[in-house]
């Protein structure tokens, strides 16, 4: 009987005192993509991080073709034969496309490095994985790439190194929906040609589209795996909120909606005698990629910035915010004009919240000390002990972050749980404008519903809130106003309530190309 290309056997993993996985088994066949899905802090970024080789496993064993594996670092799992494209590309950005698809192990003949025999492979294995359009040039750098282009770079690493398990963790999160069917037939490709994957996603469509098993995990345990054939997406949610399989008829209220609660009708009575009243006016904002941005947000609204990646829509947030040094115009709150500088206009009222975790966040930092970097004067305050802690530990409770322990490092959150971090730091600050860019990119749909909630609540009383997602069904479902973002420009005003996620989709493909 042929080996599965990768077996994971009783692995389990624990911080402390904290068990985030308990014996979870699967295995991966060539040929195969194996997806793991489950609910913020059910152990699925854990499980992906110990076959990669970035964590070691407490218990349990991990066999490439049979063979017992134990990977000292990623670059050790690599070497072996399995290889990671997370969240978080690992590229140098100043380095070129090449020199990244052979990182530390560029072609060389008596110290002399043969670039153009590496520039030829380079261009071989992109052309394989169809990625001409993505990464029109080898020779350029990285940085010059977007995301979906990055991505394909850490793709062809793999293949280049002849890695035969190959790990997906949340590669379409951030990705435009061309892009996101293009990374979507770069897997089939790869399935093709015989390589394991093993995949996570919170976008069950790709899961029931791309993946021929799955495993889903709830607190750390492994409570039902098989064909994806097997399964319905209502079933999958099922399994990951309950542990357990439905019934023939599940209660409608046993099912968690992916939406946030609407308001009530005291709620928009409340709004609409705030909506009179502009809390944040802005005018004229120009910028390297921005050309006279106009926009205003009223007490208790949420407006949403649709548009593509690429589109300007992050750049308004960050120009607004005061991070942008090429930005130019006024931004007014509440009838005063606002200085500058990031430090100034946080001690203004604006608060800033990036789906972009591995910049947010000081990975070796506790959860206490990162939820309190925002304004703080010296480093050593934010990672005192004192009034820190004891805000952290309240902020723990009032999110529902797991592992609930101020003192351990972000860095062993899941990131749903890093994400709450990321929000909580701002919430005792009460500012009066939240400015959102993607904040939950990659996060599962319950940690999505939570944040969405925080921000909800925090709106509705008396705050207001400009927020971008790379995927605008979910502007459509919490948002009181549209704004469409293409080239740099704030091209039309919506109203995402009355145009269903497909026409908004249609929309923002429009938009790209008018």
């Amino acid at each position: 009987m042929t080996q599965p290309r990768l077996a994971v056997r009783g692995i389990g993993k624990r911080f402390g005192q904290t068990w985030v996985l308990r014996d979870v088994s699967l295995v991966v066949d060539p040929g195969q993509v194996h997806a793991v899905v489950g609910l913020n802090g059910s152990g699925k970024s854990t499980l992906m991080r110990a076959v990669y080789g970035a964590h070691q496993p407490t218990e349990g064993e991990i066999l490439l073709n049979g063979v017992p594996c134990r990977f000292r670092g990623p670059r050790d799992a690599l070497a072996k034969g399995v290889a990671a494209v997370p969240q978080e590309l690992p590229v140098v950005p100043d380095l070129s496309v090449t020199e990244n698809v052979f990182l530390g192990m560029l072609p060389a003949t008596g110290g002399m490095i043969r670039l153009r025999e590496a520039h030829q492979e380079a261009e071989r294995v992109l052309r394989h994985l169809h990625a001409e359009s993505d990464v029109p040039d080898v020779r350029k750098s990285v940085g010059d790439l977007d995301l979906a282009g990055q991505q394909l770079v850490t793709v062809a690493r793999a293949l280049v190194r002849h890695a035969g398990v190959i790990v997906f963790d949340e590669p379409t999160s951030a990705l435009s929906g061309s892009a996101a069917a293009r990374l979507r037939d770069v897997i089939r490709t790869l399935r093709a040609d015989g390589e394991a994957i093993l995949f996570i996603s919170q976008r069950l469509d790709d899961v029931l589209g791309i993946a021929d098993e799955l495993t889903v995990l709830r607190d750390g345990l492994a409570v039902t795996q098989g064909p994806v054939s097997g399964f319905t997406a209502e079933a999958i949610v099922h399994w990951m909120v309950h542990g357990r399989a439905p019934a023939e008829t599940v209660p409608a209220e046993t099912v968690p909606a992916e939406t946030v609660a609407t308001q009530t009708a005291a709620e928009q009575t409340v709004a609409g005698k705030t909506a009179s009243r502009a809390v944040l006016d802005v005018r004229h904002l120009d910028a390297v990629k921005l050309h006279d941005i106009n926009l205003d947000l009223r007490a208790g609204e949420l407006v949403g910035l649709f548009g593509l990646p690429g589109s300007g829509a992050s750049d308004i947030l960050r120009a607004i915010y005061g991070a942008d040094p090429s930005a130019t115009g006024t931004v007014t709150l509440n009838g005063t004009a606002l200085p500058k500088t990031v430090r100034r206009r946080i001690a203004s009222g604006l608060a800033f919240v990036t789906g972009d975790r591995q910049a947010a966040l000081v990975a070796d930092l506790s959860v206490a000390a990162n939820m309190a970097l925002p304004g703080s004067s010296r480093l050593a305050r934010a990672i005192a002990p004192g009034r820190e802690r004891r805000t952290a530990t309240q902020q723990i409770t009032a999110l529902n972050i797991q592992p609930p322990a101020p003192g351990v490092p972000v860095s062993k959150l899941s990131g749903g749980n890093q994400q709450k971090v990321i929000l909580a730091r701002w919430l005792a600050r009460h500012p009066a404008v939240w400015l959102l860019d993607d904040p939950t990119r990659g996060v599962d749909a319950q940690a999505q519903a939570d944040i969405h909630k925080i921000i909800r609540d925090r709106v509705r009383n008396g705050a207001c809130g400009l927020i971008y997602s790379s995927d605008p069904r979910e502007l459509h479902r919490i948002c009181d106003r549209g704004l469409l973002v293409a080239r740099g420009r704030i091209t039309a005003e919506i109203d995402p309530r009355q145009l269903d996620p497909d026409e908004l989709g249609g929309l923002l493909e429009g938009s790209a190309t008018s």
